[in-house]
């Protein structure tokens, strides 16, 4: 079994299911959003059979990486850090994706680095380094997974294991352009960070006074601030569609949408009609339920302008004025 959080996006928990393990689902904290470590003490307890935990750190918010370090260190548990909406920030002083024995980050579109489609895995590990390579290379022998390998050894032992595979793999590789693409923004990083949070600090400021609940930064943590979340469980105030949205979140986001300000759900799983199967008994966690449902974000992207990032402030704002 492998413990995975209740809110999340849905690679988190397919990663589990493709290597025929269990997801064992726990609930998550009200106020950064990321998994509620007293419940993996719990997990454990409950089940007895799990082998690994996979925080994932939320719209770039990192998990409270001690708590899960401690609790995986007192029953042997393997880290797998989902780090694939944060980069480059810490908690407690240490980056996210080293806390673990693996640490995943996303480049899709979108992300703190993007190249469009893709993603990083980090380990300090020098057996895992070397078993990634090969996975992300169809299983193949790993004194050949780049052109350049040719360089690095017995030529005639590296050709004859060429296309020698030891494992089933998978095409898991980035391409060279969207490699380059994401090297590149390396050297802008501390901008990206810096210009993401200059954003979502103007939302906390302009939305403190209106009926609404924002992602708290937990004292010692930094956040990428990849997007802003905003959970709203109020009342409908106002939109042309309204016979077709079904509680007061979804009458927000219709009206911001109708105001070309695209949104997103705040990560739908256990909801999910691929894990209808499952049986999944949503009221067992109500921090993750009343999430989902009454939550979505909004971009707090560095290329949004001053008038862009006011833009929005209005019409949030204008909502509640209806």
């Amino acid at each position: 079994e492998v413990i995975v959080p209740a809110l999340t996006f849905v690679a988190t928990v397919n990663a589990v299911f493709h290597v025929g393990l269990k997801p064992v689902f726990v609930d998550v904290n009200d106020e950064d959003f990321c998994i509620d470590t007293e419940k993996i003490y719990e997990s454990i307890a409950f089940t007895g059979r799990t082998k690994a935990v996979i925080p994932v750190h939320i719209g770039g918010h990192p998990a409270n990486m001690k708590r899960v370090q401690w609790a995986a260190w007192k029953s042997a548990l393997f880290i797998i850090e989902d780090s694939c909406e944060s980069m480059f920030v810490k908690t407690d002083e240490k980056a996210v994706g080293a806390w673990g024995a693996i640490g995943c980050f996303s480049t899709y579109a979108a992300h703190v680095i993007s190249t469009g489609v893709g993603g990083v895995v980090t380990t300090n590990d020098d057996d895992l380094f070397i078993r990634m390579k090969s996975y992300m290379n169809h299983g193949r022998d790993p004194i050949y997974t780049r052109i350049d390998d040719d360089k690095s050894g017995d030529l005639r032992d590296i050709v004859n294991r060429r296309f020698r595979f030891i494992r089933i793999g998978h095409s898991f590789r980035s391409t060279e352009l969207e490699a380059a693409l994401g090297v590149a923004q390396l050297e802008d990083y501390k901008e990206i960070i810096r210009r993401r949070q200059e954003i979502a600090d103007q939302f906390d400021e302009a939305f403190v006074d209106l009926p609404l609940q924002v992602q708290k930064t937990r004292k010692g943590a930094e956040n990428a601030r990849m997007w802003y979340p905003i959970i709203y469980d109020g009342g409908y105030r106002f939109t042309s569609l309204e016979k077709e949205v079904s509680n007061g979140r979804d009458d927000l986001v219709m009206y911001l949408e109708e105001n070309g300000i695209e949104t997103r759900m705040l990560l739908p799983l256990l909801n999910n009609p691929c894990y209808k199967h499952l049986k999944i008994d949503r009221d067992q966690f109500p921090v993750a339920k009343r999430l989902t449902d009454n939550g979505f974000d909004i971009g707090c992207h560095p290329e949004m302008s001053d008038d862009d990032v006011s833009y929005v402030i209005e019409k949030v704002r204008g909502y509640f004025t209806q």
